[in-house]
């Protein structure tokens, strides 16, 4: 039986054991950290499970890259953390965090786990997945007995199925006000609890972060947390749904270096990055059924990596340079209009994406403005910057459906001419090819296409070429003609041409047309006499 374990790493299985052991080996340090100061007795032991398969998770990555000779990335060490420093967080955000580690957890090793082959790394992500289930089941039982575990708004049971009627209900979040839907209020409430641990995590790491630029950079990061916080949190309030409370105690007051820059900068990159997905999951949920079933044969998660994407490209459009974003958003245009052309959705439903794009990136945009009170100006520079990317997209799209749309019409004209040209074979060596309709250039030089080609392959000794159905005769139409005739003749097949009408026969002969000594009879049934062929009485 095939070893399938020799199977040759695939692009996906590369990815997601390279990620994971930089996951791994920064949950090490961060956890070592947390077990030193941890004061509380039931939560150590979550910590020493976490550690524990952590570090287990590190040997067998380590197992594969040896066996794959594949080099093993570099990842964090004891070097990028100090565990003998003064405690930074409480225990009960500790406990959050380990909370937050779960679902993160699950969320990556589910996507794994759809995309990778082998068996054995279909093994370990089971184990990794089945980990991160029980941390979330330690964590949440022990939120919940001490009290600090925070349920999400409970709202009351439908007492009936109900249906969208209007498709002005998609705007209603974002124009004219309408009752929060279930799905909705999950994504708020999702997007305050992130940016809540989000931000403590923050400002604990930015007490003890080194360099100045990190600082910034993770002052901003707080700020925009709080932005977030407040602007989910007003709007479950207007529903009269309650939003959860933040809470400062999270962070103690050292400033003694615990984590290096190094640790502390892609911590906050991966929190960004799961803050993008979240964005592209809300953007997904506002979208309709019929343009969401169309691309039910994508996955899932890939659909919200598009939408990340894009998010991520036109954020980068506010501090790189042009052409750079440019290209990459080309690309991205190009890529996604070809798989919307694929999988059928129309040019207005494309279309209609893109604009609930432009409405919630605007949306962040402009409340990030606000809370930060730029001038006007501001708001003009950022505009200057985003909208011609949007609708750079919005020309490519159109493009891509522009020339689809073309190759189809080229398609469907095609096939129109195989069909105004046919030819019906009546008996052994015998055909008939009736034509209808205008002569022209183009049209002439396919039926001797036709002729030709057909006429070879059925060895025919005779074709009749009836134009009764032909309006006009002139001479490029006779002429025509002849040429075809004197080519079937090179082949060796007789040709006769039936229906010629009376007013055809009298123009023929004012215009002095000459067919030579082209055989033509009034009707099928006497050129079908000529060759031999009777009525049976």
């Amino acid at each position: 039986m095939e070893d399938k374990t020799k199977i040759r790493l695939t692009a996906p299985e590369m990815s997601a054991l390279w990620g994971q052991y930089q996951n791994d080996t920064i949950s090490i340090c961060v956890l070592s950290h947390f077990f030193k100061k941890v004061e509380d007795e039931e939560v150590r032991p979550i910590i020493e499970f976490v550690l524990n398969f952590s570090k287990n998770h590190v040997n067998r990555l380590k197992e594969f890259f040896y066996k794959e000779k594949f080099p093993v990335p570099v990842g964090f060490t004891a070097d990028d953390v100090d565990a003998k420093a003064p405690k930074l967080f409480s225990d009960t955000f500790v406990l959050m965090y380990l909370r937050n580690m779960s679902i993160l957890g699950m969320a990556a090793s589910s996507l794994a786990l759809g995309t990778i082959t082998r068996p054995d790394i279909i093994a370990f992500y089971k184990d990794v997945l089945v980990s991160f289930v029980k941390l979330q089941d330690l964590s949440k039982d022990l939120m919940l007995k001490q009290g600090t575990y925070i349920r999400p708004p409970f709202v009351s049971t439908p007492d009936k199925v109900d249906f969208v009627k209007k498709q002005q209900f998609l705007k209603g979040f974002l124009g004219e006000k309408r009752p929060l839907t279930t799905v909705e209020i999950t994504h708020l409430f999702i997007n305050i609890q992130t940016n809540m641990i989000g931000k403590s995590l923050i400002i604990g790491l930015a007490q003890v972060a080194q360099n100045k630029e990190v600082k910034e950079y993770l002052l901003r990061g707080k700020q925009l947390a709080q932005k977030h916080m407040d602007l989910f949190s007003d709007v479950l309030k207007k529903e009269d749904l309650p939003a959860p409370m933040a809470w400062d105690t999270a962070v103690t007051d050292s400033t003694t270096k615990v984590f290096s820059d190094k640790l502390i900068m892609f911590h906050v990159t991966a929190m960004i990055a799961a803050g993008k997905g979240e964005l592209a999951r809300n953007f997904s949920s506002l979208l309709d059924s019929e343009y969401k079933n169309k691309l039910i044969q994508r996955e899932e998660h890939k659909i919200l990596e598009w939408r990340a994407e894009i998010i991520g490209y036109l954020g980068e459009a506010l501090f790189e340079e042009q052409p750079i974003v440019s290209k990459k958003i080309t690309k991205w245009a190009r890529d996604i209009g070809k798989l919307a052309v694929e999988n059928g959705l129309s040019l207005s439903q494309i279309l209609k994406s893109l604009t609930l794009f432009r409405t919630v990136i605007w949306d962040v945009f402009t409340e990030e403005l606000q809370q930060r009170k730029f001038a006007a100006i501001t708001m003009l520079d950022v505009s200057k910057k985003i909208d011609p990317f949007i609708d750079q997209i919005n020309h490519i799209f159109v493009e891509i459906y522009e020339i689809y749309n073309n190759e189809k019409m080229k398609l469907a004209y095609m096939a129109l001419e195989e069909l105004s040209v046919p030819m019906v074979p009546l008996s052994k060596g015998i055909a008939v090819m009736p034509i209808v309709g205008q002569i022209d250039t183009q049209r002439a030089k396919l039926i001797m296409e036709t002729a030709l080609e057909k006429g070879a392959k059925l060895q025919l000794n005779y074709l009749i070429l009836d134009i009764s159905g032909v309006l006009i005769v002139d001479t490029m139409v006779a002429n025509n003609i002849f040429e075809i005739v004197k080519a079937l003749q090179l082949i060796g097949t007789k040709a006769m041409i039936t229906g010629i009408r009376p007013e055809i026969a009298q123009t023929v002969v004012s215009l002095g047309i000459e067919l030579g000594t082209i055989k033509t009879k009034a009707t099928l049934e006497q050129a079908l006499a000529e060759i031999g062929f009777s009525k049976l009485d």
